[in-house]
């Protein structure tokens, strides 16, 4: 074992690594080095018998035949399967309780890999996928896995696993907060996550466009504001009373509307507290989730929904749009230009194409088209 490197110096990696997975390489560059391995791979399971993360010291296209051919028929998958968190498996050690030290996979792959005498470290629980660390090293008359490396990774095994968690975790996180963010933006709506002070903390592509526009709307200072003093002032209460969790307080979780210079139809805002857990540093409530509602990106959204999903023409969407807006057929008519009979024929036609028999539930079909998602934290 290389006589320079401390646990501690890979325990650190590992945690820097957890906050940027970038960094797994040089995680697995400094196992290789302390341990003297040939290379060594961040091996996932979604695939059944596993997919290379991160590798390095491991010719590509061996990593690419493995893949396609000798994953199929090695069995260490299986048996490092079997595993807890934190478990150690010796390539060595299962070979020759298993007699597969000459099956095709070993002779044909592993031997000229030199990685016959591997060692693997499960990563994550048995609940979940399985991954793991694998250390490659070539057979040889003395165990790979000798006491001193089996101590080395008892100690910072647990760290790698931990780490490992930690930037799992992040990445779903974050991939559940793009997943969020992508659904009000496909229903046309804003969406602000804000401090108690409307300092902006995360916002998704359509709240930044109404914010570019400054129509109502703008950041000054990397605070969210209204244009109109009066209606920035309660914009501002509203807020401070959702992080305070005084949801009680005046009027807070009540839509209200901002009006834009431009005289476009008002924004209609809507705010909901945003729950975080009681932590070291964190109790309750701390920032309130904004949503903005722009009746004209509502309706393109909603004409382009009930054109593809329902076939409509663009003269029988308008006559629904019109019909979900509380007019009258009468009225639908001349605001279009056309006959009360004409516009009868094409309600007649939506009913038929969306599946609905009357006007209230067209009406409630087209609310669910433009209802926002649900989730645990909004």
């Amino acid at each position: 074992m290389h006589p320079r490197l401390d646990p501690s110096h890979a325990i650190a990696m590992a945690y820097a690594a957890a906050l940027d997975r970038e960094r797994w390489r040089e995680v697995l560059a400094a196992l290789v080095d302390v341990s003297g391995a040939t290379g060594a791979q961040l091996l996932s399971g979604k695939r059944i018998k596993g997919e290379s993360l991160v590798s390095i010291g491991i010719d590509p296209a061996e990593d690419a035949r493995y893949n396609q051919y000798y994953g199929a028929i090695d069995p260490l998958p299986q048996m490092l399967g079997t595993l807890e968190a934190g478990g150690i498996l010796s390539c060595r050690e299962a070979i020759a309780r298993d007699d597969t030290r000459h099956s095709p996979f070993f002779i044909e792959w592993a031997d000229p890999n030199h990685v016959s005498d591997a060692v693997f470290l499960r990563l994550s629980s048995s609940s979940d996928p399985l991954c793991a660390l694998a250390l490659g090293h070539p057979y040889r008359d003395t165990p790979f896995l000798r006491p001193a490396l089996r101590a080395y990774l008892a100690v910072v095994g647990p760290h790698l696993v931990n780490a490992f968690d930690i930037s799992r975790r992040l990445e779903r996180a974050s991939l559940e907060g793009q997943a969020c963010q992508a659904c009000f933006d496909q229903l046309g709506r804003g969406w602000m996550l804000v401090s108690a002070t409307c300092h902006l903390r995360d916002i998704n592509q359509t709240g930044r466009l109404i914010l570019d526009e400054e129509d109502g709307l703008r950041l000054r200072q990397g605070m969210i504001e209204a244009v109109d003093p009066a209606i920035n002032a309660h914009l501002l209460k509203s807020v401070a009373a959702g992080t305070g969790m005084r949801f009680a307080a005046a009027d807070f979780g009540r839509p209200f509307e901002i009006s834009r210079a431009s005289g476009a139809s008002p924004y209609m805002v809507r705010m909901m507290p945003h729950q975080t857990p009681d932590g070291w540093f964190n109790q309750g409530c701390d920032h309130v989730a904004i949503m903005i509602t722009d009746p004209a990106r509502e309706e393109q959204h909603l004409m382009h929904a009930l054109r593809n999903d329902y076939g409509l023409t663009i003269a029988e969407a308008q006559v629904a749009l019109r019909v979900r807006g509380s007019r009258g057929l009468r009225q639908v008519a001349l605001e279009r230009g056309v006959s009360l009979s004409t516009t009868r024929i094409h309600l007649q036609r939506v009913f038929e194409k969306t599946a609905t028999h009357r006007q209230s539930e067209l009406i409630m079909l087209m609310s669910s088209l433009s209802a926002p998602p649900r989730t645990g934290n909004l």
